[in-house]
């Protein structure tokens, strides 16, 4: 083999028109960033999830309505399976074989994962919302608030522009996660090219 033909050389020789070589700490840094995001976002859904499950089974046992009741029950179910999910995830942190170029590209699947799991999440609350509508669940929250049954607001409450306002937020927020999970789709297969694949 010549050896100008040594990939090593090549990379010596410093041309301009070659790509460069990964900076190693600087990917470094990136791990020890992302390992702290990762920490963080896992605790923070952590939380939020739990706080979601505990509201979502307090309205399943105290409301008497039953298509409100399923609704809040399928909340509940899902937000246990997603929690439980999360507890089961415990890949956040870098593990001590592993290089930071591969602990990066493991992170931003995670992330991509991570953030098409959040988009069917908002495909799973839309029967939930249905189903909490079509029982007169706004009825019920407008009347603990203690409104008039003849004002103007109880009646919006109880039609179906509060339910067609939740479903266009839920695609709005559709839409934003799938963007989202795009980008980090994109930034891995950037990455994944840089590095040199996993």
């Amino acid at each position: 083999m010549n050896s100008r033909n040594d990939p090593q050389d090549l990379w010596k020789d410093n041309d301009p028109a070659l790509p460069k070589s990964p900076d190693t700490a600087g990917i470094c840094a990136l791990a020890r960033r992302r390992e702290l995001e990762n920490v963080g976002a896992r605790y923070l859904g952590l939380f939020a999830l739990a706080g979601f499950a505990v509201a979502f089974g307090h309205n399943t046992w105290t409301v008497d309505q039953p298509w409100v009741r399923l609704g809040q029950s399928w909340m509940l179910i899902v937000m246990t399976v997603y929690l439980w999910g999360l507890i089961r995830n415990r890949t956040g942190r870098r593990a001590s074989n592993e290089t930071c170029a591969g602990f990066i590209l493991r992170s931003l699947k995670m992330k991509r994962d991570g953030l098409l799991a959040v988009r069917r999440v908002v495909l799973l609350i839309i029967p939930a919302v249905i189903a909490s509508w079509w029982g007169g669940g706004a009825a019920l929250r407008a009347r603990a608030m203690g409104l008039d049954p003849a004002s103007w607001y109880f009646r919006y409450l109880t039609g179906v522009w509060p339910m067609v306002a939740t479903s266009l937020l839920l695609l709005v927020v559709w839409f934003a996660f799938r963007s989202a999970g795009k980008k980090a789709s994109a930034e891995f297969e950037a990455l994944r090219d840089r590095v040199g694949g996993e």
